[in-house]
């Protein structure tokens, strides 16, 4: 049973590590499983960093410590042309990167840095800052700098404070919304109820709201039905217009059409031959 949770822990922790970091399939290399159970001092994977790319690293330091229930260790290592991160799940065999974790750290060639949960946690302005992202940028010669980059308020009270005035202020509304809708929620219940059985005892307050609500809603759609005919009074008004002054063109037209064969037929025509 022990060695099922462990293949399940090692298709659970490589599977999280290519998701977080958004790895390829030639960005990384993993340590056989019979290889990592004889010696788990060996690193379960080793990843090749991209330049200029924030990584989550807080996020899968804190899955893999949520999951193995251990303190892993990320190693940080100048290979000449990359930056590459070892993940151990305990403590290598040999100590590498004795100094101090800052914000930037500067790698010489074949120079390394160990990174654990606990020196990501002493860089944080605050307890309750935004994950830790992890940026590896190029410097002079053929030295990397490791930066990692922290958001979280300086002042913790005052942060405290305002997280706790914009919880309150969203549980206000969020009462008042919910009080709202229930309340809609029993006029509908209670109105419905009393028109159909029609008792006008006690609950005779509730069916005139409710009659009230009907009745606003049934002038409403009188009141669109009414614009409506309106507005299709008018339409049709424009469209007889137009017709009609369609017509009285056409019949101009036609009475001067017949007064010219009147004229030409009163008028009369030369005769036609010589005169004897």
């Amino acid at each position: 049973m022990a060695n099922v949770l462990k293949e399940k822990m090692y298709d659970e922790l490589l599977s999280a590590t290519c998701r977080i970091l958004k790895l390829g399939s030639h960005d990384y290399r993993i340590t056989e499983r019979n290889l990592l159970s004889k010696n788990p001092k060996f690193p379960l994977c080793d990843i090749i960093l991209k330049l200029d790319y924030a990584y989550n690293l807080e996020y899968l330091l804190s899955l893999w410590e949520h999951v193995t229930k251990q303190e892993p260790r990320f190693v940080f290592k100048n290979t000449g042309g990359a930056v590459s991160m070892s993940c151990y799940l305990h403590a290598p065999v040999k100590v590498e990167g004795h100094h101090a974790v800052r914000e930037c750290n500067i790698l010489r060639v074949n120079e390394c840095l160990t990174v654990r949960m606990s020196d990501i946690v002493a860089m944080k302005p605050s307890t309750f800052a935004v994950f830790t992202k992890c940026i590896i940028r190029r410097n002079r010669d053929d030295t990397y700098v490791v930066e990692f980059v922290a958001f979280g308020p300086e002042n913790e009270s005052e942060y405290i404070s305002l997280l706790k005035a914009i919880f309150l202020k969203k549980c206000s509304m969020g009462k008042q919304h919910l009080e709202s809708n229930r309340f809609c929620q029993g006029l509908r219940r209670r109105s419905s109820h009393v028109l159909e059985k029609g008792r006008f005892g006690s609950s005779g307050k509730v069916a005139n709201k409710a009659s009230a609500v009907v009745t606003s809603q049934e002038s409403i759609k009188q009141f669109y039905e009414k614009e409506k005919s309106l507005l299709s009074g008018v339409k049709f008004w424009r469209l007889s217009e137009r017709h009609c002054r369609f017509a009285l063109v056409g019949i101009c037209f036609l009475l001067a059409l017949y007064f010219c064969y009147v004229l030409l037929k009163k008028t009369p025509t030369p005769a036609s031959g010589s005169v004897v």
